[in-house]
C-alpha cells in the first residue's frame, strides 16, 4: 500500500486546504528565499513556523542570521497567515566529527569563479560535505513537525547548491520522506520549492517576493562566516547568481555601505 497522493493531487488540495510548513532555516540564502515563498503563499499555507540547527559548525554567524531572518519576515506576511516562534536547536554539540571545513578548522577550498570552481570539482564531491548532515536534519524536523503539528516542511536543497553533495537530490528527499513517515505513521509533504532552479532563477524568485532582498542583505553563505564573503564554494555560486540576474546582491551593498569593499 503507497502512503502516498499523486503530488499533482497533493498540491491541489494544499490549495483548496491551506497547510502548515515548519521551514528548515539556514540563515543563508536559499533557506531564506523558502522562508519568503512560504510567507507570500496564504493560498497554500496558513501557519509558518522556522527551525534551525546549532550542530557544531565552525561559526555561529548563519544563526545569528535565521533568527534576525525570521524576526525581519514577520513584518512581511501575508494576511491569513500566523507565524509560530522561532525555533533553534540547541546543544546538539558536535555531532559531525570528521573532515569536512564546516565542522573542523581544516582549510576551505576557494575559487577565482565558477568556471574554475567546475573545473577542480568536476564529479568529485566538495569538501564541505558532512556526511548525513541532512538526513539528520530532516529527520528531526519530521520529529518536530510531528510533535508541533506542521503538516508540511520546507527545505532551500537544491542541485545548484549542492557541489555534488548526494543528500541534496530528489531522489534523497523523497527515500527521507518514504522513510520518516513509516518511522512516525505520520504523513508530512517535504517541499523543496529551489529544487531544479539555478541561482540565477532563486535570486530572480527572491526578487518577486516582498522583503526577501531585504533579508538577504543580513543572511550567511559564506562557508567561513566571512562578511564581506570570501571566495569559497557557497559565496563563488551565490556571487555567480546574482550576477546572472542582474541584480545587486544586497549583501554586498550593504558591505559596500559600510565600507567593508570598494
Amino acid at each position: 500500500m503507497t502512503i502516498y497522493e499523486d503530488p499533482a493531487k497533493l498540491e491541489e488540495k494544499s490549495r483548496m486546504n491551506p497547510s502548515s510548513v515548519l521551514v528548515v532555516l539556514s540563515g543563508g540564502q536559499d533557506s531564506t528565499t523558502c522562508l519568503f515563498h512560504a510567507i507570500h503563499s496564504p493560498t497554500v499555507f496558513n501557519r509558518v513556523g522556522a527551525l534551525s540547527f546549532d550542530y557544531g559548525q565552525r561559526h555561529s554567524r548563519e544563526l545569528e542570521s535565521a533568527a534576525f531572518v525570521y524576526e525581519l519576515a514577520q513584518h512581511y506576511v501575508e494576511q491569513g497567515i500566523h507565524m509560530e516562534p522561532y525555533r533553534h536547536i540547541k546543544k546538539m554539540g558536535n555531532i559531525f566529527e570528521g573532515n569536512s571545513p564546516l565542522t573542523t578548522d581544516h582549510p576551505l577550498e576557494e575559487y577565482a569563479d565558477v568556471t574554475e570552481m567546475n573545473a577542480k570539482l568536476q564529479d568529485r564531491v566538495e569538501l564541505t560535505f558532512v556526511p548525513g548532515r541532512n538526513a539528520v536534519f530532516l529527520a528531526l524536523a519530521y520529529s518536530y513537525a510531528t510533535a508541533w503539528g506542521f503538516d508540511s516542511i520546507m527545505t532551500g536543497v537544491n542541485a545548484a547548491d549542492a557541489g555534488n553533495y548526494p543528500d541534496c537530490t530528489p531522489e534523497f528527499v523523497a527515500s527521507m520522506a518514504e522513510t520518516m513517515a513509516l518511522a512516525t505513521r505520520q504523513r508530512i509533504k517535504i517541499y523543496t520549492p529551489l529544487q531544479g532552479k539555478s541561482k540565477k532563477e532563486i535570486v530572480e524568485l527572491g526578487n518577486g517576493l516582498n522583503g526577501c532582498m531585504r533579508a538577504m542583505a543580513f543572511t550567511t553563505t559564506d562557508y567561513a562566516g566571512a562578511y564581506p564573503p570570501l571566495n569559497n564554494h557557497a559565496s563563488v555560486l551565490r556571487a555567480s547568481g546574482f550576477t546572472e540576474a542582474n541584480t545587486p546582491d544586497p549583501l554586498m551593498e550593504r558591505a559596500r555601505f559600510e565600507g567593508l569593499v570598494k
